[in-house]
């Protein structure tokens, strides 16, 4: 069915309609209100370069096949709650003036989202995309909600801006998670987020906090040591966050740098992450630091015992990772017993 060039005002009401073949909206300025809700069209729906000047409405809309919405303007709010996309949804160089909510919509293959610029809050909660995503180089200006966010094949956020805090709780991404040169100048966080396969944070820069709680990870990729430019300008919070393995290894330093409070597994993480990589040495480092840390904590009216005991494995062993220290005390009593020794054996015993 064809709507091309439609003028609709005040208000286009197509809400629970029936559309049995592709429907048709190139160009088509909606100047009212535009509400799709529960409607069901059968075939291909096709928005191409469609003006959208207020609300557009797309709640539970169910298109069969692929949604094209290419150039489309939507310069008021927009919503695609729970709406189903057989195929493909294609959104490249759409327009957001306002608020865009996507929120538990569901995507049968791919989807395009590039190169956009969010002025506003965009909700992507709950969203399933069968297929692989792409958001390169989009500009989100407002927040960015991706919770429960679920991909099950690759996702592409590389070169991406996030204006404002970037949220990703208890987001799943079963194939690999490209955020390649990647701006966030808010906070960011990945509580509870699980990356099955490749993480990709190279270039990426956090000008703020950023906290990975309980997230999960294969293996993650940062920028190559010894670049000037710092990926963490905030704090890091790692407490629960496992992984199998960091690239490049050495990067644990500046993940340690930048860890916002004391985590007791995050260290034993980061240790046994070194130990699998056969970075003994550097694993020790580690070991060393924390041991360091706890030691601080310690008070010696409260735990005398346990604060001598420390001190001692401190100054003698180096926990255990410095025995030079214990090889120098056993020289010195061997030093000062043989003086002493030669001494008392040099004396002569008058009776």
């Amino acid at each position: 069915m064809i709507f091309t060039h439609l003028l609709k005002k005040p208000q286009a009401t197509f809400q629970n309609a029936l559309i049995a073949g592709t429907a048709y909206f190139n160009s088509a300025n909606f100047e009212g209100n535009a509400d799709f809700a529960t409607s069901r069209i059968r075939d291909d729906a096709v928005f191409i370069e469609t003006v959208f000047d207020k609300k557009a409405t797309f709640e539970r809309l169910q298109i069969g096949e692929a949604g094209f919405f290419r150039n489309a303007i939507f310069k008021d709010e927009v919503s695609f709650v729970v709406a189903k996309i057989g195929s493909n949804a294609e959104f490249n160089e759409a327009k957001f003036y306002s608020k865009a909510n996507f929120q538990g919509c569901t995507i049968g293959k791919g989807a395009i989202f590039t190169p956009i610029t969010f002025e506003q809050e965009v909700n992507f909660g709950g969203a399933q995309i069968e297929g692989n995503v792409s958001f390169s180089k989009c500009v989100f200006k407002g927040k960015g909600i991706f919770d429960n966010y679920h991909v099950k094949q690759h996702v592409l956020f590389d070169s991406v801006i996030f204006e404002k805090e970037a949220s990703f709780n208890g987001a799943q991404f079963d194939g690999n998670a490209n955020f390649r040169y990647a701006i966030f100048r808010d906070n960011a966080v990945f509580l509870g987020s699980q990356f099955k396969n490749f993480c990709f944070y190279e270039g990426t820069i956090f000008s703020k906090d950023v906290g990975f709680q309980n997230a999960t990870y294969k293996i993650i990729y940062f920028h190559e040591a010894g670049e000037r430019r710092s990926q963490f300008n905030g704090t890091i919070d790692l407490s629960g966050c496992t992984y199998d393995r960091v690239e490049p290894i050495t990067f644990v330093n500046e993940i340690i740098e930048r860890m916002k409070r004391y985590d007791r597994n995050s260290y034993i993480q980061m240790e046994e992450t070194l130990q699998k990589a056969g970075e003994s040495r550097l694993a020790n480092r580690i070991y060393y630091k924390r041991k360091l840390k706890e030691s601080s904590q310690m008070s010696i009216s409260r735990q005398p015992l346990d604060w001598l005991y420390d001190r001692l494995l401190y100054l003698f062993t180096g926990y255990g990772v410095k025995l030079g220290r214990l090889l120098l005390l056993m020289l010195i009593i061997i030093v000062v017993g043989t003086f002493i020794f030669q001494s008392e054996g040099g004396r002569t015993t008058n009776f």
